[in-house]
């Protein structure tokens, strides 16, 4: 792994207080949200094979026991410094089923495997990886990407018009006691066009 900002491992959920390290960030009716890294030196050529994120669905009175339940679909999204952002890779995910129909998205759910749950004002949700591999994406070394990851959500039981908000976990790399290679303590928001 090259880059690494893996989930925190300190300063979890509420009880925190202010020195929370985790939280869910979603941007619902203007697009999504991502962040930016680089590796590497300038004049060195990269390929990067995959790229793994964590998301953090649902509420207090949705919690779904598939991704699937949540969002019909999952995309990376990826460009350049200058560069609009285009998917990288794209999967249709079915409801009942954490699968995605792309082979190379893996989803798994992050806290069956030991990660404390996120606390959203007293709900307990699961946090689920997400990981997209096979990507064969060239890239220039001291160069920063872009990327960001977003599913188009179900519609919202009970209601015609909400779907659900796709979440993508965050960590604050300072107050986290993991492994934060190149955090800049910002994120990047992406509106639809």
């Amino acid at each position: 792994m090259v880059v690494n900002r893996g989930l925190p491992q300190a300063n979890l959920n509420n009880v925190s207080g202010p020195s929370r390290s985790n939280v869910r960030w979603g941007w619902h009716d203007e697009g999504f949200l991502g962040d930016s890294f680089l590796m590497g030196a300038p004049g060195e050529h990269w390929v990067i094979d995959s790229i793994r994120t964590w998301i953090v669905p649902g509420s207090a009175e949705h919690a779904h026991e598939h991704v699937g339940d949540f969002y019909k679909d999952v995309r990376l999204y990826f460009g350049g410094p200058e560069e609009d952002l285009t998917p990288a890779s794209t999967g249709q995910l079915s409801a009942g089923s954490d699968d995605s129909s792309n082979a190379n998205i893996k989803i798994s759910e992050a806290t069956r495997e030991g990660t404390l749950y996120y606390d959203d004002f007293g709900a307990n949700l699961r946090i689920w990886q997400v990981e997209f591999t096979n990507l064969n994406m060239r890239v220039e070394g001291g160069v920063s990407y872009n990327f960001g990851v977003w599913g188009l959500g179900r519609t919202v039981p009970g209601t015609e018009d909400k779907t659900y908000t796709w979440y993508n976990h965050a960590s604050n790399a300072r107050q986290s006691v993991s492994q934060q290679d190149g955090a800049d303590g910002t994120m990047l928001l992406f509106n639809g066009a």
